[in-house]
């Protein structure tokens, strides 16, 4: 998936990334496919993941209200 402008990356464990795999508002793709180290998860801070890239889903974004869900990611 190439980089668009309302894109945004983060890091998400399987369980949460499943969230966004399942959402018809959303793309979601791995930024490095062969990323091989695992971070903590952004969204649930308990598990490790790999990075994705994030964007509003283009045949949903006329019925999707504003950019993004907000997520309750904090720092």
């Amino acid at each position: 998936m190439k980089k668009q402008k309302n894109d945004f990356e983060i890091c998400l464990c399987n369980s949460c990334a499943s969230v966004f795999y399942n959402s018809p508002t959303h793309r979601i793709s791995r930024v490095d496919p062969l990323q091989v180290i695992k971070d903590t998860c952004d969204c649930c801070r308990s598990n490790r993941g790999y990075d994705f890239r994030l964007g509003p889903n283009i045949q949903t974004r006329h019925r999707v209200i504003g950019q993004f869900v907000q997520l309750n990611i904090q720092v």
